[in-house]
């Protein structure tokens, strides 16, 4: 393919060796070799077998290449000033595909390694601009995936409709992601990992957790040492306005695919400067002090069934009216 003076190479070579499939592809950017993968298919009596690779490790060619896309996508890509040229991205797997209908993405079982390195912001369509890096290895069974193996250090400025649900003094600017193994576990069959996430924005909000994840059925998560934070100066709920909002929680709990249980910590607490509802109340100086209370859902098929909370809570509060 080419577009002015550049070109587009894609060659592709397949053979077929008794039950196996070998199926080879690389990109060429202006002779350059930008994007190598390798595949094997293997066909079995109720699966097929799918092995690959994929390795990419620069784009320079990118403006004139985003460019190139917008004339194909239905919509208009951002404009960036500059793109970045450094990356690093490498994938390998090894699944069975559902022989009745192979294009059936949730039905995919099998293992998958990622490694990307993005050393500067690079823009991801429906994602927004990330950085950083991430390497991942998941086993995935049934379209759920459960990750054996994690540690990353990603910062993102999220695209407009990923936060679009979230109202506007809660939407965040910049989201930084750090995940790193956590102490060595007794049990085989489970992940320790430690997570830090904060968003800032108009409402800067922090997150610090432990995590335990077994990563064998049935599957489940444990959190302790949990402890959310978020500020915002205003925020419109509906009819109802809040100001000076401050929340402190310390929060430990588990969860599976059908039940979760969250528990509010010694020293979790609620505050506001001022809280409104068209015209019919309002609250000065509340504070709700939520230590000892617990959390409990019930879900069947990712829906939640049944949501209940229970025990002590304390309310303060300068004026009522």
């Amino acid at each position: 393919l080419l577009r002015n003076e550049h070109r587009l190479t894609l060659q592709a070579n397949a053979a077929e060796e008794q039950a196996t499939l070998h199926f080879d592809l690389q990109l060429r950017l202006d002779e350059q070799l930008r994007l190598s993968s390798q595949h094997r298919l293997t066909r079995a009596a109720q699966a097929t077998g799918w092995e690959g690779t994929l390795a990419m490790s620069e784009l320079p060619e990118a403006p004139w290449l985003l460019d190139w896309l917008g004339e194909w996508l239905p919509y208009e890509p951002p404009a960036f000033a500059e793109l970045p040229q450094q990356m690093r991205i490498g994938a390998g797997w090894s699944m069975q595909l559902d022989e009745r209908n192979p294009s059936n993405w949730r039905a995919l079982r099998g293992e998958l390694r990622l490694s990307a390195d993005l050393p500067a912001p690079w823009p991801i369509v429906g994602l927004g601009q990330l950085q950083g890096r991430l390497d991942l290895t998941a086993t995935g069974n049934d379209g759920l995936w459960i990750p054996t193996e994690m540690a990353a250090d990603l910062q993102l400025q999220p695209a407009a409709p990923l936060v679009a649900d979230l109202p506007e003094p809660l939407r965040p600017t910049a989201l930084h992601l750090r995940v790193t193994p956590g102490a060595t576990s007794e049990s085989s069959g489970e992940l320790p990992l430690q997570l830090q996430l904060a968003a800032q924005g108009n409402s800067p909000a922090t997150l610090a957790a432990r995590l335990a994840l077994d990563t064998a059925a049935p599957y489940s998560l444990r959190f302790t040492e949990t402890r959310l934070k978020l500020e915002s100066p205003a925020l419109q709920l509906s009819d109802m306005a809040l100001k000076g909002l401050n929340a402190d929680l310390r929060l430990s709990g588990e969860a599976s695919q059908q039940a979760a249980r969250v528990r509010l910590e010694a020293g979790s607490r609620f505050t506001l400067a001022g809280l409104t509802r068209d015209t019919d109340l309002a609250a000065s100086k509340l504070q709700l002090d939520l230590a000892g209370l617990a959390v409990e859902a019930d879900l069947a098929d990712r829906q939640l069934q049944r949501l209940q909370a229970s025990g002590p809570m304390a309310i303060k509060l300068a004026q009522l009216r």
